[in-house]
């Protein structure tokens, strides 16, 4: 609940970005360098429902698109908290970009590597299964990463990395250790 916006105050965030002048990119048009000073990233990690029922038609009316990092073993969980399958294809379709937040949200710096590996490569495979469309980006769960983590990462065949490092990303940046701005409801 600490990272969690008021659907009221989420959205006049999104109108004081837009007001300031900045626009909303994907990780992919990041890759591709369709950027500029004033593109931002908006990325949600874990897939929670309120994503689908509050934050994306508050994106969708402004036109805006973001990042969904979701934990596949989460999905179609019976207690609601977290996203359909279903609704991550519709959210995909709309034009939010679907990227990985591992199978289970372990940590990853305290895996074996095969353990590593699955939980990289089973998450994103998943994914591309439910949109048809190859994932490339990644969020490490609580931010935790170690080098092995990272060349773990791209021997599975990601190409875009997010941490909790505070800070904003550059395109000379190490793709796979990107870092974010963490957004409070005081914001």
């Amino acid at each position: 609940y600490q990272l969690s916006i008021p659907p009221d105050l989420f959205a006049a965030q999104l109108d004081a970005l837009q007001k300031a002048g900045y626009t909303t990119v994907t990780p992919t048009q990041f890759l591709q360098g369709r950027i500029d000073e004033h593109s931002v990233i908006l990325s949600f990690d874990d897939g929670y429902r309120d994503f689908y029922t509050n934050a994306f038609p508050a994106l969708t009316k402004r036109g805006m698109t973001a990042v969904a990092f979701i934990v596949t073993g989460f999905l179609d969980d019976k207690e609601a908290r977290y996203l359909t399958s279903d609704q991550v294809r519709e959210i995909k379709v709309s034009g939010i970009e679907i990227g990985a937040h591992t199978l289970t949200h372990s940590n990853l710096t305290k895996l074996e590597p095969l353990k590593l590996q699955e939980e990289l490569l089973q998450s994103r495979f998943v994914l591309e299964k439910l949109i048809n469309e190859r994932v490339t980006a990644i969020a490490y769960p609580a931010g935790e990463y170690t080098d092995a983590v990272v060349d773990m990462t791209a021997f599975v065949g990601y190409r875009f990395g997010v941490t909790t490092q505070p800070g904003t990303a550059r395109l000379a940046d190490s793709h796979l250790t990107l870092p974010r701005i963490a957004v409070h409801p005081g914001d």
